[in-house]
């Protein structure tokens, strides 16, 4: 069933917005406009998709900054938490849609992928509620602070 579906899978994406647009349509039919105000996001998101698959690179690599930078200059502006949480989600899709792509081809090593997930799970989720708890200016000096200890481990690596 697994390989089935992962052949077919770009089918089963393409099937998931109208899927769950209409369930939000039939659970709360009052809020139409509410729920199709950013249906413009759609080619938006396919054309930044299409770039990030064409040269390798993660969703999130493009879609992280377009959310904080580029969307609230054609939508409301974005609180630091929703920020935070939408780069939270959009990563998360990615590297779902990455994992899948490496179980297709035989390339995970299952019981420590099985433990990383067990093991970063918690934090995931930790993490997503943190964001409400604390003030803007320490989630930034937090995010700030993870970015450069990033560029310096990637820039001191041994090759």
């Amino acid at each position: 069933m697994t390989s089935g579906f992962l052949q077919h899978q770009k089918i089963f994406v393409f099937l998931v917005i109208p899927l769950f647009l209409g369930i939000l349509l039939l659970a709360y039919p009052a809020d139409y406009a509410y729920w199709t105000q950013f249906l413009w996001m759609l080619p938006v998101a396919f054309a930044i998709a299409l770039i990030v698959n064409t040269l390798g690179i993660s969703g999130a690599a493009l879609f992280v900054p377009f959310f904080i930078l580029l969307f609230p200059l054609f939508a409301e502006p974005l609180t630091a938490v929703q920020s935070i949480k939408t780069g939270l989600i959009t990563e998360s899709f990615g590297l779902s849609s990455s994992a899948l792509a490496f179980l297709a081809y035989g390339l995970v090593d299952k019981k420590l992928a099985f433990y990383a997930i067990a093991g970063a799970l918690p934090f995931v989720i930790g993490g997503a509620f943190l964001t409400s708890l604390l003030p803007q200016s320490v989630l930034f000096i937090m995010i700030a602070s993870l970015l450069i200890v990033s560029v310096i481990l990637v820039l001191f690596k041994n090759t």
